[in-house]
């Protein structure tokens, strides 16, 4: 029980696949994609305010506007991380 595919209890308790101690493969790749995402928001993110603004978005205002979930003309890490 909590083993296999990191589904059901295992992964409400936390030992799942790749959590806790001795992480696997899909662990440390899933670790490395966080630390990257968080550096390329820091990155866009020129005022250091906390969120990517229209201005600092590099995309095209169709793309900010479908991400900003919220409407407030502010892209938060969890509106980009809902995609």
């Amino acid at each position: 029980m909590g083993r296999g595919m990191g589904m059901g209890t295992g992964r409400i308790m936390g030992k799942g696949k790749g959590q806790g101690k001795g992480k696997g493969k899909q662990g440390k790749r899933a670790d490395a994609a966080r630390a990257k995402a968080a550096a390329r928001f820091k990155e866009l993110d020129a005022n250091a305010d906390g969120a990517i603004d229209a201005a600092e978005f590099p995309g095209k205002p169709e793309g900010f506007a479908r991400l900003d979930a919220d409407g407030d003309g502010r892209l938060t890490k969890e509106e980009l991380q809902r995609g």
